[in-house]
C-alpha cells in the first residue's frame, strides 16, 4: 500500500453560499479582488515602545523574576 501524505489524503467540497443563482458568490469575489487590489497598510511605528516603557518592563521583570525566587 502506498503511503499518503496528509495534505493528499484531505479533500474539501467546495458549497456555493447564497441563492440557487449563485448572485452572493459573484458579489464575494468582486470584494475579494477589491480587497487584494487595494491591500491594508499598518502604521507600525504606533506600536513600537518608547525608552520609557522599556525602562518600566526590565524593572517590572526584574521584580518578577525576584518573587519566583531566581
Amino acid at each position: 500500500m502506498k503511503k499518503l501524505n496528509f495534505a493528499t489524503r484531505i479533500t474539501v467540497a467546495v458549497l456555493q453560499r447564497g441563492d440557487s443563482t449563485g448572485s452572493a458568490v459573484n458579489e464575494r469575489n468582486r470584494l475579494q479582488a477589491e480587497i487584494n487590489n487595494h491591500p491594508i497598510k499598518i502604521d507600525r511605528s504606533v506600536f513600537k515602545k518608547t525608552e520609557h516603557e522599556k525602562e518600566e518592563l526590565k524593572i517590572e521583570k526584574a521584580h518578577w523574576k525576584k518573587m519566583q525566587g531566581r
